[in-house]
C-alpha cells in the first residue's frame, strides 16, 4: 500500500512540475519563420538562420541541429530553437528543406513565401516569382499575368529591414489571386567574399566518363556522316543512270 502511495505522490509531482513548466514556456515568444526554404548550393550558416529569429526574453540558441551537414542535400531537416532568460524557457521547431534550386540573389524563403536577401543586390519580379513558385506559394502558367499592388521593397533594398509586398495573379484558366509577402534584407551577409573557392580535382571515374562522352560524341559525328554520305552517293547514283 506504502508503495502504490509513493508512486502516486511521485506521478502526481511530475504532472505538476510539467504543467509549470508548460506555463512557464507559454510565455516566452519565439518570432521568426516555421519553415525555410534554401538551394542545396547555396550557403546559409546555422547563424544566418539564427539572425531570422527573434524573442521576447532574450537572444536565441539551437538546442538540436538535424541541419548542419546536410544543407547541401535536398530534404527536410528538422531544427529545435530555443530561448531562456535563466527562469523562463521557450522552444520552437523549425524545419529546413533544400530544395534544387533558388534565384542566386535570395538567400532563403521562410513560410513558403517571405524571402530573405542581402542589401547589395535588388530582386527582380523574376526572382521572386521564380523563387515563391518553386517553395509551391504561387501557380505560374505560360499564361501568368502580374500587377504589383504595394512595393515597399525595391526603393528601400540598399538598407536592412523588412518591406511589404503586394501583388496580384491572373491568367488564362481564371486563376485570380492576390499575395501578400515580406522581403527582408540584410547587411550583404555573415561571410565576406572568399580569397579562395575549392574546386576539387576530377577523379578516376569522372576523366572516365569525359573520354566516353567525347568518343560517343565522335561515333555519332561518324555516324550521321556516314549516313550523309551513303544518301548523297545514292542520289549520285540515280542522276548517272
Amino acid at each position: 500500500m506504502k508503495k502504490i502511495t509513493v508512486l502516486v505522490l511521485i506521478l502526481l509531482s511530475v504532472i505538476s512540475l510539467g504543467s509549470i513548466s508548460a506555463k512557464a514556456s507559454s510565455t516566452v515568444t519565439i518570432i521568426g519563420p516555421t519553415t525555410i526554404h534554401k538551394a542545396k548550393n547555396s550557403i546559409l550558416t546555422t547563424s544566418d538562420i539564427l539572425n531570422m529569429y527573434s524573442s521576447n526574453i532574450g537572444e536565441v540558441a539551437v538546442s538540436v541541429d538535424e541541419f548542419t551537414g546536410n544543407g547541401n542535400i535536398k530534404g527536410s531537416y528538422l531544427l529545435e530553437l530555443y530561448a531562456t532568460d535563466g527562469i523562463d524557457l521557450g522552444s520552437k521547431v523549425v524545419t529546413i528543406i533544400v530544395i534544387e534550386s533558388l534565384p542566386t540573389r535570395i538567400k532563403a524563403v521562410g513560410d513558403n513565401k517571405n524571402i530573405y536577401t542581402n542589401t547589395s543586390s535588388t530582386l527582380s519580379q523574376a526572382d521572386i516569382l521564380t523563387a515563391l513558385r518553386l517553395t509551391e506559394y504561387i501557380l505560374i502558367t505560360d499564361t501568368t499575368q502580374m500587377w504589383i499592388l504595394n512595393n515597399q521593397y525595391t526603393s528601400n533594398a540598399a538598407n536592412p529591414g523588412s518591406y511589404f509586398y503586394e501583388f496580384r495573379l491572373v491568367d488564362a484558366s481564371g486563376y485570380d489571386n492576390t499575395f501578400s509577402i515580406q522581403i527582408i534584407t540584410s547587411d550583404a551577409g555573415t561571410l565576406p567574399d572568399p580569397d579562395y573557392v575549392y574546386t576539387p580535382e576530377p577523379g578516376f571515374i569522372d576523366q572516365a566518363w569525359a573520354v566516353i562522352k567525347a568518343i560517343l560524341v565522335w561515333l555519332l559525328v561518324i555516324g550521321v556522316g556516314f549516313i550523309a554520305y551513303k544518301f548523297i552517293d545514292a542520289k549520285a547514283k540515280k542522276v548517272l543512270r
